[in-house]
């Protein structure tokens, strides 16, 4: 027994050595869904597809399931398949007994109907014999002719065969072509001259199924399918060739031949397997053949048929177990079985390169260095020096060179590998070893530190103290220290002792260890280590640290872990299970090789980590294992030979990591079916759907279809177990759905109508994501009623019902028709008699009118004396008087006389247009300012209202000879007209142009646009007439106007009055539009001089003319008028005063008032305080006004929320008088002395301005401007008012209002701070005049005389003063 097991362990490392030599064989058989187990023929399609050619149809593989088609039901004998090929254009031919067919992919069936297929090419009749060659080309023969089609060339070659000679083969490899003809001679193919030339004549009996092969040498190979021999003909030597073992192998029977590409040649035979005759020089050959004990060998001896895929994967076809295949790229694992025992629990190499073996019942074995035996080492009851049980759990060599093997049940035996020879062991059991307190011992590790060894038992942890000889039983305080088993204990480098048990992780500090103490310091990690607060125990097998210090464990279930953060006692790990490539969730053992990768045996395999990319590859039993179960840490990689061992409850598994080493291959999926509700739609049963699967591009499914599944596959025959899949529904979902390995379908419920886009995509056997995504659409149509033309027919439905609903009630209508035309003819004629009264009313009803008007303009006549009268003693009175109170009476009178007379000039003017009495005063006006001018006040609303007001000049000169008044309300009624009808965010555009026409005549061209509804079309031919409302449209009035029908009127008849035409109309998109042409005169050009370029608009128009000092407005804003009254009569004496009742009010008034402060309430009705604040602030226009809140509410919060706004005080009732009085003071007080400040300095910093508001923004903008351009002499207000971007009213009120200074004084003092430093910084080497001039002013002397007046010295005496 012991030599049978010495020579069974020898066997195992001679077979390691060859194990790149052997194939692994996978077989499919009628279980695994093969038609038949006698294949004739197999092909590998353009998608991946496997054919199968059997007694009993057609089987198409595509890596996971077989699809069988037969020929019966084309009126076929029976489903003989002898042969399939497929053809360059992708028709797969099929041969059977009698006929030929071919594929049809888009039914997804085989089809009779060739003959249409052979026309094409130019084939007609029925072939006799139909080729596909290795160059994938068609040979066809019909008759005595022979036809060769060239796809790549699309052209067809006509032979003549010789007479009564037929043809027996045909192949051709690289344009190289023979036929074997049955007059026993075989025929080199001049195809390109049509010609035939005899090559030798064949020394093989004829038969009927004679078979030429030609190999990647265009060596010729005959034989005789079931007839003994082979031979090799070499037409470039013009010799037979001979080939290893010829004579052997001719002596069999021989069905198949075919060359593996690399030129050995595989020959099939019909009960002797295969035999493979190798290229290389002194190799020889090699047989395969059907192994009793290696599932993975040659299933059976018969061979029929071979084929080699594009992944250099072999097929072989057998008569009697299907067919199998195997990878010529592939790894075979040896396997070692014990004759005694199985079970190879553990493993070791001791330092001198000896191998030691442990098994569960068949005790310990050693094979030493360089021999090829064993020393078997057993238990012997006569012997106290043997081991101590057979059962040997676990082998430890220590630093010391004694190797330590522990027992299951039976201690622990100790034996001394310094001694040569030493067979003598000292046992440590129980009963014996004091401290010993558990037998069954499952690890053990060395501790250098402690000088001892540690071992693991059911009975907890133990320590051996090497000097003292003795053990201790190590206790942890939270643990009962009763274990199933301790599965792997190991010291890391910073001496740490981790221990995996059936109840968790312990973690032993061993710097806190001493033997005397029984305290000492460890972490427990009792529950699942990635969810450390669940109920759930974690149970780990093995543990390992690797070459970078990380630590890794094996769980019991879940998987393998990962250190990957530690604080203190504190450990976080990673977690890699079945989702992420693992075959299995249970790790039995891990090691790690010399390149760092990690192998772990599972209960489904091995596994190889890639520390890397981390990814998995997995081996099962399909690559070669001979069981996927393993024992508990019986794993070990030998470094000095490269090899990893693994123990198996069947035997020992050896190999080395460079299996591993295989190439990435870019996995294309490709989709095989698609099920609704368990039944197959794609490819469909019936053939009736034209489209195959594999070329969908979108796929129909309905509503009602509540399920659906789509499959698919990668056709990588050799690994699609370990292949993983993602895919998405896009359009559905977004994240990726991962399956796990080997499984290949995807499944959805409930899918709404919609359209999507299903894509899935594929790893290789090693993990790695493929980055190719195949891609289909996903059309799912609606239920009926859900859909537009059930919509469409239903309100047809409607539409006629109601029509036939109005018949019905018309018929009733008719009878009582009859019945009334009597009464409607007398009433009729009573009608007709009140028409002609209410016609005779109506002509006098317009003449009244008429005369209305008349009387109304007479007495507006009459209004003008009367008027006068009083404006004039009022006007003297005021002169006259001194009396402040009086005079504030009279002033109130005088202005709403000045009203009156207005009122009284607009219906005179309105009179005088209607009845053409009007003289038009032309004088010499700039047409670009007039048009400014009008748009200021027009500005500062648009911007409330987002709307956009763009103006476009071409004109040759803005000078033009017209009535500038009359002129004035013409563009301000159009402009008027085009706010109030533009919404929101819309646009105003204003072209003016000046034309020549082909007469030279000079013509003035106005063109305003707006974007808002248009003119209604029945309006546009009456919105110029007299007192006109159109009611269609929609308007949004201006503050303060209102429509009376007589704006387009007036506009008309000046336009008229000036010789032009005015018309309107809508754009093509948007919007109205208005245009004016007038025939004007140029005007002449109005000089200026360089002074009045810097003083032009210097005091803005809102300041009135006065000797006497301004006082502030101040705009009192409550809705309570006694309060209103009370604070009005406390600040009447000092300030100008304004009121309003309302936050809307209140915003009326500060868009048509010049207002210094804003005293408001805070509630009020219509619009209350926060809103009115917040809208004034907003507002560039505005934003610069000091803002007091005055209110009754007394809130932190409220007042929190002004000063958010920008409310510059909150004064809270009731108040006091002085308070009040001293706030108002020192908010205008402080502005004042801001802007005085600014005027010498031009620091935005001094105005004290908020950095986030608007009015920070706008100085800023300014000040820029100025940095910018303050040198150019030419730079002057209009310039600067462009670069701003507003108005020049805008620009000028702010300015006033923030630093006190008009827009020229703001650019003169600019230029003077700046001449001011430039003098502060230069010595007197350097003239006025070149200061002057660098600052942008052309007179020296006006400059020293501006200079003066603002810092009260000449610049000269300036020089060098700091």
């Amino acid at each position: 027994m012991k030599k049978h097991l010495l020579s069974a362990l020898f066997c195992l490392f001679v077979l390691t050595l060859q194990a790149s030599e052997r194939l692994n064989f996978r077989t499919f058989d009628v279980k695994s869904g093969i038609a038949d187990n006698y294949v004739q023929s197999i092909l590998c399609d353009r998608y991946g597809f496997m054919w199968f050619s059997t007694l009993n149809g057609l089987s198409r593989y595509d890596g996971y399931q077989f699809k069988t088609y037969t020929t019966t039901q084309l009126g076929a004998y029976n489903n003989d398949i002898e042969f399939t090929a497929e053809d360059a254009s992708g028709t797969i031919w099929i041969k059977t007994p009698k006929s030929y067919y071919f594929y049809n992919r888009e039914k997804d069936e085989i089809d009779d109907h060739i003959t249409p297929i052979l026309e094409q090419f130019g084939i007609y009749g029925t072939p006799d014999n139909l080729y596909i060659d290795k160059d994938l080309n068609l040979w066809c023969t019909v008759n005595s002719t022979l036809y060769y089609y060239v796809f790549r060339q699309k052209e067809l070659y006509t032979l003549s065969l010789p007479q009564n000679c037929q043809v027996l083969q045909i192949d051709c490899y690289q344009s190289n072509a023979y036929v074997l003809l049955s007059d026993s001679y075989i025929y080199h193919i001049d195809w390109r001259a049509q010609s035939l030339c005899k090559e030798v004549q064949i020394v093989l009996p004829l038969g009927w199924k004679q078979r030429m092969y030609i190999d990647t040498f265009s060596r010729l190979w005959l034989y005789v399918p079931h007839t003994k021999g082979v031979c090799c003909y070499d037409p470039n030597a013009k010799e037979w060739f001979s080939f290893p073992e010829e004579k052997k192998i001719t002596n069999k029977l021989t069905p198949a031949v075919i060359d593996d590409g690399k030129g050995n040649i595989w020959i099939g035979t019909d009960n002797k397997g295969i035999y493979i005759s190798y290229h290389q020089d002194g190799k020889g050959y090699e047989r395969l053949s059907k192994e009793v004990d290696n599932p993975f060998s040659l299933p059976n001896n018969h061979i029929c048929c071979f084929y080699k895929d594009h992944s250099d994967i072999m097929w072989v076809g057998t008569s009697k177990l299907g067919a199998t295949f195997t990878s010529l790229h592939n790894v075979t694992f040896e396997t070692c079985r014990l004759p005694q025992q199985e079970d190879v629990s553990c493993l070791v190499e001791d330092k001198d390169g000896n191998l030691w073996v442990g098994t569960v019942e068949g005790g310990l074995n050693k094979k030493s260095k360089g021999s090829d035996e064993f020393i078997h080492y057993t238990f012997d009851q006569n012997n106290p020096t043997s081991i101590s049980n057979n059962s040997i759990r676990g082998i430890l060599i220590d630093s010391e060179n004694h190797l330590w093997a522990y027992t299951w049940g039976v201690g622990i035996n100790e034996l001394n590998l310094n001694i040569p020879h030493n067979q003598t062991f000292q046992r440590h059991i129980r009963e014996d070893s004091i401290g010993l307190e558990g037998d069954f011992l499952s690890s053990a590790c060395e501790d250098t530190m402690n000088n001892g060894l540690w071992f693991g038992t059911t009975r907890g942890l133990h320590f051996y103290h090497k000097k003292t000889k003795r053990f201790t039983r190590v206790l942890f305080d939270r643990s009962d220290n009763e274990f199933d088993a301790v599965g792997s204990i190991i010291i890391d480098r910073k001496k740490r002792l981790w221990m995996g048990t059936s109840v968790g992780v312990f973690i032993m500090d061993l710097h806190s260890f001493s033997i005397s103490s029984a305290q000492f310091s460890y972490t427990y990690l009792k529950h699942k280590l990635t969810e450390p607060t669940s109920l759930q125990l974690e149970k780990i097998n093995c543990i390992i640290e690797d070459h970078n210090g990380t630590i890794w464990l094996g769980a019991n279930g879940n998987g393998l872990y990962q250190l990957a953060e530690e604080n203190g006692t504190q450990f976080t790990f990673h977690n890699y299970t079945r989702k992420d490539g693992l075959p299995n969730n249970t790790i039995i053992g891990i090691v790690e090789d010399k390149t760092g990768h990690l192998w772990m045996s599972t209960n489904h395999g091995i596994a190889q980590l890639d520390t890397q990319t981390m990814t998995f590859t997995n081996y099962t039993k399909e690559d070669g294992l001979p069981n996927n179960q393993f024992y508990w840490n019986a794993s070990y990689y030998s470094p000095q030979n490269n090899l990893l061992y693994f123990g198996t409850i069947n035997g020992l598994v050896a190999f080395t990591p460079d299996i591993a080493k295989t190439k990435k291959q870019d996995a294309k999926v490709k989709l095989t079916s698609i099920s609704v509700a368990g039944t197959m739609v794609y490819p469909p049963a019936d053939g009736k759907t034209p489209c195959a699967v594999t070329n969908l591009h979108t796929i129909r499914l309905h509503e009602k279809d509540h399920g659906f599944s789509i499959e698919f596959s990668t056709l990588n025959y050799g690994n699609c177990n370990r292949v993983k899949y993602a895919y998405r529904l896009k359009n559905y979902e977004n994240e990726w759905t991962e399956t796990l390995p080997g499984e290949h379908t995807a499944r959805y419920n409930f899918v709404p109508s919609g359209k999507y886009v299903f894509q899935v995509r594929a790893t290789d056997e090693k993990g790695h994501w493929s980055d190719k995504i195949t891609e289909v659409k996903v059309t799912i149509t609606p239920y009926f009623y859900k859909s537009w033309w059930f919509y469409l027919l239903l309100a047809i439905l409607i539409t006629v019902g109601s029509y036939y609903f109005y018949q019905w009630k018309i018929s009733l209508y008719r009878q009582q028709k009859k019945q009334l035309e009597k009464e409607v003819a007398q009433r009729t004629h009573e009608l007709e008699l009140q028409n002609k009264q209410l016609e005779i009313m109506a002509r006098h009803v317009e003449e009244v009118t008429e005369e209305k008007i008349a009387f109304f303009t007479n007495i507006t006549h009459e209004f003008r004396t009367p008027v006068t009268l009083i404006n004039g003693p009022i006007q003297r009175a005021l002169d006259e008087s001194h009396e402040p109170e009086v005079k504030k009476q009279l002033q109130i009178a005088e202005r709403n006389s000045n009203y009156l007379l207005s009122l009284v000039n607009e219906l005179m003017d309105f009179r005088k247009l209607d009845a053409d009495k009007v003289v038009l005063n032309k004088t010499n006006e700039n047409f670009i300012r007039l048009i400014q001018n009008i748009l200021m006040p027009f500005e500062v609303f648009a911007h409330e209202r987002n709307i956009n007001i763009i103006t476009y000049f071409r004109l040759c000169t803005p000078f033009w000879i017209f009535d500038v008044e009359y002129m004035r309300k013409a563009i301000i009624n159009l402009i008027s007209n085009a706010v109030k009808f533009t919404p929101d965010y819309g646009k105003i555009s204003l072209y003016v142009a000046s034309l020549t026409d082909k007469d030279n005549h000079t013509w003035l061209f106005i063109d305003i646009k707006d974007t808002g509804n248009g003119i209604v079309p029945e309006d546009i031919e009456r919105i110029f007439e007299r007192f006109y409302q159109s009611k269609k449209s929609i308007k949004y009035p201006v503050y303060g106007q209102s429509s009376t029908g007589i704006g387009l009127f007036l506009c008309k008849k000046i336009i008229s009055l000036h010789g032009g035409n005015i018309y309107a109309g809508n754009n093509p998109k948007q919007g109205a539009f208005f245009r004016i042409l007038l025939p004007l005169e140029k005007g002449i050009p109005q000089a200026k001089s360089e002074k009045e370029k810097y003083e032009q608009n210097e005091h803005p128009l809102s300041i009135p003319a006065s000797g006497n000092e301004k006082k502030e407005t101040i705009l009192i804003v409550e809705d309570n008028a006694d309060m209103r009254t009370y604070i009005c009569s406390i600040l009447k004496n000092n300030y100008q005063l304004k009121e309003a009742q309302n936050g809307a009010e209140a915003l009326y008034l500060i868009q048509r008032e010049t207002i210094d402060l804003i005293v408001s309430d805070l509630m009020m009705p219509v619009m209350d305080g926060n809103e009115l604040s917040r809208r004034v602030k907003a507002n560039l226009a505005t934003s610069h006004i000091p803002f007091l809140m005055l209110t009754a509410l007394r809130s932190e919060a409220q007042e929190r929320i002004s000063y958010e706004i920008g409310v510059d005080e909150y004064l809270c009732k009731p108040f006091d008088e002085v308070i009040l009085r001293l706030r108002i003071r020192n908010i205008l007080a402080l502005r004042q002395k801001y802007k005085s400040m600014f005027s010498t300095s031009m620091n935005c910093e001094t105005l004290n301005i908020n950095a986030s508001s608007k009015d920070n923004t706008f100085m800023t903008s300014a000040i820029n401007l100025m940095k910018e351009h303050y040198a150019d002499s030419d730079y002057n207000l209009e310039r600067f008012i462009r670069d701003m971007g507003y108005s020049k009213t805008l620009v000028n009120q702010k300015l006033q209002s923030l630093t006190g200074q008009s827009i020229g004084q703001f650019m003169r003092n600019y230029r003077l701070n700046v001449a001011k430093d430039t003098l502060t910084k230069v010595e007197c080497d350097i003239s006025v005049a070149e200061i002057a001039y660098a600052v942008g002013f052309n007179d020296p002397k006006y400059f020293t005389k501006c200079f003066k007046e603002l810092f009260g010295v000449l610049p000269s005496e300036y020089f060098g003063k700091k």
